[in-house]
């Protein structure tokens, strides 16, 4: 089989060099394409549950949101893991599917599964499940910050919250569309809200119960759509605009009509402003507070090629932003993926080199070796190796019987070049 391989490789050597050359070239462009990554991701498929509760404490959490899910969404298709956390303020329950789950229709059938839970939870609890991604997604970071020679709000407050409004109006969303990403985190920064703080002195002097204030805000941050009037031929969209836009806006809501006794307004009996969301944590770079960002991968990309179009994305961003604001890559991983290869490739290549050169001595005295012998029939005896390790091939030691000794093949030639008949 092997011969006949043989002869029509060498009758069809145009073939076989053609073949070899396509093989070459699908190897090269394969080798530029193949994922690789310093931190491979072992994570099965699974679907994450957030349900936001702020005024739930840990033990309310898990009774009325996290046991409710639970319940709902036990034996699903493929599901081998199931585990939650509850936390004041949090419900989370992990699903963990086994592996070679199609992730989407995982999704899908815990999506249909929360429809048939939600009649279950209380008002205002709504769960989302978390981007499609692992533990190990997190390719970019970067902070979005002031230039040095910017002119920045002297205030620490101002300065963070408007740093996390423009990466929550301008920066988010553009990044997003990276092809590869599942989402972009933001950790640090103030969220921007209007603030009204009521004085209850001024609202039992003014006869104005808590009730009404909280009504009169709610029904003023709505439009209200009136249908369409045709006036000579056209058509008039008829609308009421009353959706407040400043702290003002605010503060001018009447309360109480002035037909009524002295008109009131939320900014009689309260203060507004315009202040910062609660937090829970904070980011730092060098030492001080500030904004920062972190790109999510999908599960199952190649965080090499996804974290370089990350960091391009960004570059593009960059250039559209106010003047003053800069955005700042903090950790890349295709960077790491960069170390990790030429660390390999230096490894391969040392110990390659170390192997040629340590190697080559000894490969060339066995060969001279193999030679002598086949021609004079006697073997070549070289010194014993230093301590007594060690022996090469041929060389009888001290304490073996002569007649454990291999002899090799004997082969006597005559004066005219012939051989005479060999001999054991």
């Amino acid at each position: 089989m092997i011969a006949a391989l043989a002869r029509w490789s060498i009758r069809r050597r145009a073939v076989v060099l053609t073949c070899a050359l396509l093989l070459c070239l699908l190897g090269a462009w394969s080798a530029t394409r193949v994922p690789i990554d310093a931190m491979p991701d072992i994570t099965g498929p699974q679907v994450q549950i957030n349900t936001a509760l702020p005024s739930y404490a840990a033990d309310e959490a898990e009774s009325r949101v996290t046991i409710p899910l639970e319940s709902e969404l036990s034996g699903l298709p493929g599901l081998v893991e199931f585990r939650s956390l509850s936390k004041t303020g949090l419900s989370q329950v992990t699903l963990i599917f086994a592996d070679g789950t199609d992730i989407f229709r995982a999704r899908q059938l815990v999506t249909e599964r929360i429809g048939q839970a939600s009649g279950n939870l209380p008002p205002g609890a709504v769960p989302v499940m978390a981007p499609i991604s692992t533990g190990l997604g997190e390719i970019v970071y970067y902070s979005i910050g002031y230039a040095a020679d910017a002119k920045a709000p002297a205030d620490e407050s101002t300065r963070l919250r408007d740093l996390r409004l423009l990466h929550d109006t301008r920066v988010r969303p553009a990044l997003r569309s990276t092809p590869g990403l599942a989402d972009v985190n933001v950790i640090g920064g103030h969220e921007r809200q209007m603030l009204v703080e009521p004085d209850l002195a001024k609202l039992a002097k003014s006869g104005v119960p808590m009730s009404e204030l909280l009504r009169a805000v709610r029904r003023n941050t709505e439009n209200a759509g009136g249908g369409v009037v045709t006036l000579g031929g056209e058509a008039f969209t008829v609308r009421a605009d009353t959706r407040v836009r400043t702290a003002q806006d605010i503060a001018g809501i009447p309360l109480r009509p002035a037909g009524l006794g002295p008109a009131v307004t939320v900014g009689d009996v309260a203060r507004v402003s315009v202040g910062n969301a609660s937090r829970m944590g904070a980011a730092t770079v060098d030492g001080q507070e500030a904004v920062v960002g972190a790109a999510i991968m999908l599960a199952g990309e190649n965080s090499r090629e996804v974290s370089k179009r990350a960091v391009e994305k960004l570059a593009a961003i960059g250039t559209h932003l106010p003047e003053g604001v800069k955005l700042t890559v903090l950790y890349d991983r295709s960077d790491l993926v960069g170390a990790t290869i030429r660390t390999v490739e230096t490894n391969l290549f040392e110990g390659a080199l170390i192997v040629v050169v340590v190697g080559r001595p000894a490969g060339v005295a066995r060969t001279l070796a193999g030679r002598v012998t086949r021609r004079t029939g006697d073997p070549l005896v070289f010194p014993p190796p230093p301590h007594g390790h060690g022996r090469l091939q041929g060389q009888r030691q001290p304490h073996e019987p002569r007649s454990h000794r291999l002899r090799p093949h004997r082969r006597r030639f005559r004066g005219d070049g012939g051989e005479f008949p060999a001999t054991a």
